[in-house]
């Protein structure tokens, strides 16, 4: 985008850094730290817990799934 919509003019954009927060979370195996992108963590340090799982009746779609449909999630298939 060159052409500013407010004013019209163009080349008038400047790029401004944002300041984040110096949180870090764990997500699904990656450290996410605001400002520095992610980062790999060793399998060892993932916490594994276990869903409630809801049977599709389908013996191989629920193995598929990892024994069935997690509440909340989207499966698309």
């Amino acid at each position: 985008m060159g052409q500013c919509p407010g004013c019209r003019e163009w080349n008038t954009f400047v790029e401004e850094p944002v300041a984040g927060k110096s949180d870090k979370r764990l997500t699904k195996g990656i450290i996410k730290e605001a400002g520095t992108g992610v980062k790999p963590v060793l399998l060892s340090e993932i916490s594994v817990e276990s869903e409630e799982r809801f049977s599709t009746g389908m013996g191989e779609l629920d193995r598929v799934l990892g024994g069935g449909i997690v509440p909340g999630s989207l499966t698309l298939v």
